[in-house]
């Protein structure tokens, strides 16, 4: 269910063709999930998404210990898999 979000969030944050789109962000979820585990995806998309929460309740999440080093990860992934499947990696 997590790459059907993240593909349908994907289409969302990059315009083209919804055809195109659809291709290039399973391309980028495959080439995220071919360097992973689940588990590790699950965190870091969940990390990445708590991140965005404001007050006490994303404070938790920011301030965990190895929480930072996740983001920097998945961001790290998410860049060179978005790079690979031709999608413009600038600034969202």
């Amino acid at each position: 269910m997590d790459r059907v979000v993240y593909v349908q969030e994907c289409m969302r944050a990059h315009s083209g063709p919804g055809y195109e789109m659809t291709s290039k962000c399973v391309c980028v979820v495959d080439a995220i999930a071919a360097q992973v585990s689940y588990d590790d995806f699950d965190t870091m998309y969940t990390v990445s998404k708590a991140t965005s929460i404001a007050g006490e309740r994303g404070g938790t999440i920011r301030d965990a210990p190895g929480m930072a080093e996740q983001l920097k990860r998945y961001r790290a992934l998410q860049a060179r898999a978005e790079k690979s499947c031709f999608i413009s990696t600038a600034p969202r």
